[in-house]
């Protein structure tokens, strides 16, 4: 069990994104308490008015029926290549929105699931800064409290299918991982072949390519936290609202790499399920990471965690030995972050100062996609979320050479604008 947790709180004016989410420079402390219920959250917000968003309806959506779960390809490669895929005039006359010219001024995608429409959120970039700041101040951009049972680390020191050599545990309850194990309780399975973070008590953190489709219907989006085989600790959830970035187009990019569609697809690989407000009915919240943007420099000395929902298919041959089918794997012991990539190039952008992706050595395979990139170094109110896992540049890596083979899997970093964002929803829905 480690030390009871503090956060830290300090002013952020003038700094890219609030609090402990910007670069670990925070100072004071507060002491860490269970506040992982939905009253403990509203007295943590109470007085603050969340960011508001102009709001504009693109258009009705249709909601498919819920997918048969072998018709489901899986992570890095989500999508079915079986589904033709949208051209980008296509995709830009079928929901009639325009690309934002600069990063710092979001334009995001909101699927309200209950009411059957689509709608673009444009917000001030000043006021929602402002307002994270105040937020993070009040320490949630940090994990919820308190901790549970960590599982102590395993000496081997692998390095993972990143040195073509898999050294991801299957961590079960039977195989040594509790249920309330302090990271495995906060992640879970997405929609049966992907994977997501638990950010906020309603908020997961996935890929976008794990719900969004190509056809642009949507079928029932679920969430099952800490799901271990059969078992389902917490339940099924399912989602009323689905966010994603404005520059994802559906066009199954993230399979078919080559330069003209993977950069305009990985960089903006990012989606937020928000779950039913009655979500944990009559169970416990699991609660939920943190989540931080920090610089390079700090990502790269930082020692870095992830986990996910593999695929068992025998097609992949990448997946874990004895593989289990909806459980949990990874490493036992930290991994590295080395290189950045994906600046922001739209035409007309305003220069961001800083890459979109990251690329990390931790041991994955089809299934992952979504899952968090995650530490506990940089604060005491961890895990953080650095990234979320979207792609891999090998399987196997056997024959691959240099950081193809000890870093070759790519996530999306949590961006300023994106901390602030999902700081906004925690205001917002607690």
């Amino acid at each position: 069990m480690r030390e009871k947790r503090t956060s830290r709180v300090t002013s952020l004016s003038g700094l890219a994104l609030a609090g402990c989410v910007v670069l670990a420079s925070c100072v004071g402390e507060r002491e860490q308490i269970d506040d992982s219920s939905e009253q403990a959250q509203l007295e943590l917000i109470a007085g603050i008015n969340a960011a508001r968003a102009d709001v504009r309806q693109l258009r009705p959506i249709q909601i498919a029926r819920v997918a048969k779960k072998e018709s489901i390809a899986y992570p890095p490669y989500d999508m079915s290549t079986s589904r033709s895929a949208v051209p980008w005039s296509k995709y830009r006359q079928l929901i009639g929105h325009t690309p934002r010219l600069d990063e710092h001024t979001p334009t995001i995608i909101k699927v309200d699931l209950a009411k059957g429409a689509e709608y673009t959120l444009n917000f001030d970039a000043d006021e929602l800064r402002a307002v994270a700041e105040i937020l993070a101040a009040r320490g949630l951009d940090g994990a919820s409290g308190p901790d549970s049972e960590v599982v102590a680390d395993d000496t081997s020191q692998h390095k993972g299918w990143s040195n073509a050599y898999d050294s991801r545990r299957r961590k079960s309850v039977d195989n040594g991982y509790p249920t309330t194990e302090n990271s495995l309780r906060r992640l879970g399975q997405v929609n049966g072949g992907c994977t997501g973070a638990l950010v906020g008590r309603r908020l997961v953190l996935t890929a976008a390519h794990c719900v969004v489709r190509s056809d642009l219907t949507w079928p029932n989006q679920t969430y099952r936290a800490r799901r271990d085989g059969n078992s389902l600790p917490y339940g099924t959830e399912n989602t009323s609202v689905i966010y994603y970035d404005s520059q994802w187009v559906a066009n199954n990019c993230h399979i078919t790499y080559n330069g003209s569609t993977f950069d305009k697809c990985v960089r903006w690989d990012w989606a937020v399920m928000r779950l039913r407000s009655n979500a944990w009915s009559g169970v416990p919240s699991p609660g939920w990471m943190g989540f931080r943007w920090t610089s390079e420099s700090a990502l790269k000395s930082y020692g870095v965690r992830h986990e996910g929902y593999p695929s068992c298919s025998s097609s992949y041959p990448e997946r874990p030995a004895n593989c289990r089918w909806n459980t949990a794997y990874g490493q036992n012991f930290n991994c590295t972050i080395n290189y950045f990539g994906q600046p922001n190039t739209l035409v007309g952008a305003t220069p961001l100062g800083y890459k979109l992706t990251l690329r990390h050595g931790c041991d994955m395979s089809r299934g992952h996609s979504g899952g968090p990139v995650y530490t506990y170094d940089g604060g005491s109110n961890g895990p953080y979320v650095l990234g979320i896992n979207v792609w891999q540049f090998c399987t196997t890596c056997s024959g691959s050479s240099g950081s193809t083979r000890t870093h070759p899997n790519v996530a999306v970093r949590i961006k300023p604008w994106l901390g602030q964002f999902l700081l906004n929803l925690r205001a917002q829905y607690p």
